[in-house]
């Protein structure tokens, strides 16, 4: 898990005022209702949200499944091409986990894609759908829009946490020359564009056509951005 757990600073009571974006706390039994009650009450005085789950799951935004012949969702047998259905995905993100999903018929035999995003938005497509489905993240101060059928880090916390590691390692500076390899959307081009500001210049590498649709759309505005 891509989160740093932090001690609870006595009983019945919850470190949300010291918190940050990845950090976690751990409580037992009947402690999680009033830690989750208490996170809606925080929440709602601050403008904050809190995600409260069981440990090690509810977190992925990005999931892939299958139906089988009755159009139930599932996912392969492993080694085998048969498909078990499934109530719920414990790693998904808990909006696509309840009624009015798993508990609905699908077209059979088919690739089922469910996209949450930080923004709150859910998209639901098979996999053979030509529409255009675009989502909107948000990661820090940058703004993201891209096809929701293009890579985007699956972890909830994964791509803030991707950020500030590079930028954190590659320690840039006003007027620097960086190259983003394999640049997908744009997660790190739009903060390395930042950081390097207009004197510098970020050269992003990427093949997959999505992808480059909304790189070029989400680096519209930064003259110091060259996509190849």
């Amino acid at each position: 898990m891509l989160e740093k757990n932090i001690p609870l600073p006595g009983p019945s009571k919850y470190p949300f005022a010291t918190m940050e974006v990845g950090d976690s706390f751990a409580v037992k039994g009947d402690e999680a209702f009033k830690a989750r009650a208490s996170a809606y009450q925080y929440g709602r005085r601050f403008n904050q949200k809190y995600s409260v789950r069981k440990n090690g799951v509810g977190y992925r935004t990005r999931n892939e499944y299958l139906t089988d012949t009755r159009g139930r969702l599932g996912f392969r047998k492993h080694g085998t091409n048969v498909v078990v259905s499934v109530k719920s995905c414990i790693v998904a993100r808990e909006e696509v986990t309840g009624d009015g999903f798993t508990n609905v018929p699908w077209a059979p035999n088919t690739e089922i894609r469910v996209v949450v995003s930080s923004t709150g938005e859910v998209v639901k497509m098979a996999e053979t759908d030509d529409a255009e489905y675009r989502v909107n993240e948000k990661v820090d101060s940058f703004s993201y829009q891209l096809n929701a059928k293009s890579f985007w880090q699956a972890h909830t916390h994964a791509p803030k946490v991707f950020i500030d590691t590079a930028l954190n390692m590659l320690q840039l500076n006003a007027g620097q020359h960086v190259c983003d390899l394999f640049s997908g959307s744009g997660l790190f081009t739009l903060p390395f564009s930042a950081a390097v500001g207009v004197g510098g210049r970020v050269e992003s590498v990427e093949a997959d056509l999505k992808a480059v649709s909304s790189l070029k759309r989400n680096t519209r505005n930064m003259s110091n951005v060259n996509i190849y």
